[in-house]
Protein backbone atom coordinates (compact mmCIF):
# COMPACT_ATOMS: atom_id res chain seq x y z
CA UNK A 1 0.00 0.00 0.00
CA UNK A 2 1.61 3.46 -0.96
CA UNK A 3 2.26 5.99 1.67
CA UNK A 4 0.49 8.31 0.10
CA UNK A 5 -2.76 6.48 1.52
CA UNK A 6 -1.28 5.14 4.89
CA UNK A 7 0.17 8.58 6.04
CA UNK A 8 -3.54 10.34 6.40
CA UNK A 9 -5.30 7.74 7.58
CA UNK A 10 -3.08 6.75 10.42
CA UNK A 11 -4.46 7.30 13.08
CA UNK A 12 -7.26 5.14 12.62
CA UNK A 13 -5.36 2.42 10.78
CA UNK A 14 -2.65 1.69 13.09
CA UNK A 15 -4.73 -0.09 15.36
CA UNK A 16 -6.29 -1.85 12.84
CA UNK A 17 -2.92 -2.80 11.58
CA UNK A 18 -1.57 -4.28 15.17
CA UNK A 19 -4.44 -6.47 15.61
CA UNK A 20 -4.03 -7.78 12.12
CA UNK A 21 -0.34 -9.14 13.83
CA UNK A 22 -2.19 -11.08 15.70
CA UNK A 23 -4.81 -13.15 13.05
CA UNK A 24 -3.25 -16.43 12.19
CA UNK A 25 -2.95 -15.64 7.89
CA UNK A 26 0.51 -15.11 6.83
CA UNK A 27 -0.64 -13.65 3.89
CA UNK A 28 -2.19 -10.62 6.34
CA UNK A 29 0.26 -10.43 8.53
CA UNK A 30 3.04 -10.26 5.81
CA UNK A 31 1.31 -6.82 4.66
CA UNK A 32 0.84 -5.54 7.58
CA UNK A 33 4.43 -5.98 8.64
CA UNK A 34 5.47 -4.41 4.68
CA UNK A 35 2.83 -1.43 5.58
CA UNK A 36 4.54 -0.80 8.95
CA UNK A 37 7.61 -0.78 8.12
CA UNK A 38 6.53 2.32 5.37
CA UNK A 39 4.74 3.43 8.33
CA UNK A 40 7.55 3.53 10.71
CA UNK A 41 10.16 4.64 8.22
CA UNK A 42 7.77 7.88 7.05
CA UNK A 43 5.76 8.83 10.09
CA UNK A 44 7.97 7.52 13.26
CA UNK A 45 6.16 10.16 15.46
CA UNK A 46 2.92 8.77 14.95
CA UNK A 47 4.09 5.23 16.21
CA UNK A 48 5.33 6.24 19.56
CA UNK A 49 2.05 5.68 21.13
CA UNK A 50 2.40 2.39 20.18
CA UNK A 51 5.97 1.27 20.58
CA UNK A 52 5.12 -1.19 23.52
CA UNK A 53 2.13 -3.23 21.58
CA UNK A 54 4.18 -2.95 18.41
CA UNK A 55 7.50 -4.04 19.35
CA UNK A 56 5.74 -6.74 21.53
CA UNK A 57 3.82 -7.90 18.56
CA UNK A 58 6.68 -8.63 16.26
CA UNK A 59 9.09 -10.22 18.64
CA UNK A 60 6.00 -12.86 18.58
CA UNK A 61 6.28 -12.77 15.44
CA UNK A 62 9.73 -13.65 15.14
CA UNK A 63 9.67 -15.95 17.83
CA UNK A 64 6.88 -18.06 16.96
CA UNK A 65 7.83 -20.80 14.37
CA UNK A 66 4.82 -23.12 14.49
CA UNK A 67 2.27 -19.92 13.38
CA UNK A 68 4.58 -17.97 11.49
CA UNK A 69 6.79 -19.16 8.48
CA UNK A 70 10.27 -17.85 7.60
CA UNK A 71 9.27 -14.73 5.60
CA UNK A 72 6.90 -13.80 8.60
CA UNK A 73 9.55 -13.77 11.60
CA UNK A 74 12.18 -12.24 8.92
CA UNK A 75 10.19 -9.36 8.18
CA UNK A 76 8.77 -8.43 11.79
CA UNK A 77 13.02 -8.57 12.50
CA UNK A 78 13.40 -6.21 9.58
CA UNK A 79 10.43 -3.61 10.84
CA UNK A 80 12.58 -4.05 14.17
CA UNK A 81 15.48 -3.45 12.96
CA UNK A 82 14.63 -0.22 11.58
CA UNK A 83 13.11 1.48 14.80
CA UNK A 84 16.60 2.57 16.50
CA UNK A 85 17.45 4.54 12.93
CA UNK A 86 14.27 6.29 13.56
CA UNK A 87 12.17 6.23 16.66
CA UNK A 88 14.06 7.88 19.63
CA UNK A 89 16.44 6.88 21.63
CA UNK A 90 14.56 7.43 24.56
CA UNK A 91 11.22 5.70 23.52
CA UNK A 92 13.25 2.20 22.55
CA UNK A 93 15.16 2.14 25.81
CA UNK A 94 12.12 0.67 28.12
CA UNK A 95 12.48 -1.73 25.76
CA UNK A 96 15.39 -2.53 24.99
CA UNK A 97 15.91 -5.39 27.69
CA UNK A 98 13.05 -7.18 26.35
CA UNK A 99 14.08 -6.91 22.98
CA UNK A 100 17.70 -7.96 23.44
CA UNK A 101 16.07 -11.25 25.53
CA UNK A 102 13.33 -12.59 23.30
CA UNK A 103 16.31 -12.07 20.04
CA UNK A 104 18.31 -14.59 21.98
CA UNK A 105 15.23 -17.34 21.51
CA UNK A 106 15.71 -16.71 17.91
CA UNK A 107 19.20 -16.74 17.28
CA UNK A 108 18.49 -20.54 17.17
CA UNK A 109 16.04 -20.13 14.45
CA UNK A 110 16.50 -23.54 11.77
CA UNK A 111 16.28 -21.02 8.70
CA UNK A 112 19.29 -18.42 7.77
CA UNK A 113 17.48 -15.32 6.90
CA UNK A 114 16.33 -15.19 10.13
CA UNK A 115 19.32 -15.73 12.30
CA UNK A 116 20.86 -13.03 9.72
CA UNK A 117 18.29 -10.34 10.20
CA UNK A 118 19.07 -11.04 14.34
CA UNK A 119 22.71 -10.69 13.70
CA UNK A 120 22.50 -7.27 12.12
CA UNK A 121 19.53 -6.21 15.20
CA UNK A 122 22.47 -7.47 18.20
CA UNK A 123 25.41 -5.71 15.84
CA UNK A 124 23.92 -2.27 15.70
CA UNK A 125 25.57 -0.29 18.28
CA UNK A 126 21.99 0.96 19.71
CA UNK A 127 21.90 -1.96 21.58
CA UNK A 128 25.28 -2.12 23.10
Amino acid sequence: MPSAVILPELGRLLPLLLQSLDLPDPNVKSATIETLLITVTESADAMKEHISSLSARLLNACMNREENPPRIRSAALRCLRTFPGVVRTDLLLPYKRQVIRSLMTVLDDPKRNVRKEVSLILSCNCLS
